[in-house]
C-alpha cells in the first residue's frame, strides 16, 4: 500500500467528525422584495409635469373615437363638455379628499369624473411608506395606493383598486362595475429622478388607448 492510500486512510476519521460538527449549510432563501424597502424605487417627493416629454392623452383618446366611429366623439371637444364621455365612459374616478363625494357626474361617470381620469395632474407629492404610498394632487384630488396586491373599494365601492410591484416598476390596476380598466405603470429613474407614468385605459367595445405622463422630481423633496 503506497504512502499516499496510508495518509487517506488516516484522514477519512477526521473528516467525518469535522462534518458531524460542522454539517453542510442550506443556501439562504431567495429574498424577494417587500413594499418599501430598499429594493423598490422609493417614490416619496414632489413632482412636476414635463409637458415636453408627455404625450397629450386627450388627443389621443380624441383619435382613437374618430378612428371608431368616423368622427368626433362625444364630449371630446372644447368647451363645457370637453372630456366627457356617453355609453363607454370610465365611471368613479378620482375625487376630491379622501373618501369624499363624487365629482358633479357622481359615480355614472360624468364629466367631471372622466377629466380627472385622463388629465394628468400639473404637480403632485407623494408620500411613501411601507404600507402606503398617498399622491395629492395640487388641485385637493388625494389617491391611497396599497402595494399588496390586494383589491380595495374605493369611490364608494363603484370600483376596485390593485396595486403591486414588479420589481421596481408600481403597477395599479383599477376596474369599474361597468367593466371599463385602467392599468397604470410607475417607473422612476433614480439618476435622473423621472417618473414615468404610463396609463392604458379600456373601455367596452373599444380599443385601449396608452399615453405616458413624465414628471421632474423637485430637487431636495425626496423624503
Amino acid at each position: 500500500m503506497s504512502s499516499l492510500d496510508l495518509a487517506q486512510r488516516a484522514l477519512a476519521p477526521l473528516a467525518l467528525g469535522l462534518f458531524a460538527f460542522f454539517p453542510p449549510q442550506a443556501p439562504p432563501p431567495e429574498a424577494k422584495p417587500a413594499p418599501g424597502d430598499a429594493t423598490v424605487a422609493n417614490l416619496s417627493g414632489r413632482f412636476t409635469l414635463n409637458k415636453a416629454e408627455s404625450e397629450d392623452a386627450r388627443e389621443k383618446l380624441r383619435k382613437a373615437m374618430e378612428g371608431r366611429r368616423g368622427g368626433p366623439g362625444p364630449g371630446m371637444g372644447p368647451g363645457p363638455g370637453g372630456g366627457g364621455s356617453r355609453g363607454g365612459g370610465f365611471p368613479g374616478g378620482p375625487t376630491r379628499g379622501s373618501g369624499g363625494p363624487p365629482g358633479p357626474g357622481g359615480p355614472g361617470g360624468g364629466p367631471e369624473d372622466f377629466r380627472a381620469l385622463i388629465d394628468p395632474p400639473q404637480a403632485m407629492t407623494v408620500t411613501h411608506t411601507p404600507g402606503e404610498i398617498v399622491v395629492m394632487e395640487e388641485d385637493g384630488r388625494l389617491r391611497t395606493l396599497h402595494p399588496d396586491g390586494k383589491a380595495y373599494k374605493a369611490e364608494g365601492g363603484s370600483v376596485e383598486v390593485k396595486t403591486r410591484w414588479d420589481g421596481v416598476r408600481l403597477l395599479v390596476e383599477t376596474r369599474s362595475r361597468r367593466g371599463s380598466k385602467i392599468s397604470e405603470s410607475w417607473s422612476l429613474d433614480a439618476a435622473s429622478g423621472k417618473l414615468t407614468i404610463t396609463k392604458s385605459i379600456e373601455m367596452p367595445n373599444q380599443s385601449p388607448v396608452t399615453f405616458r405622463s413624465v414628471y421632474d422630481r423637485d430637487p431636495g423633496a425626496e423624503s
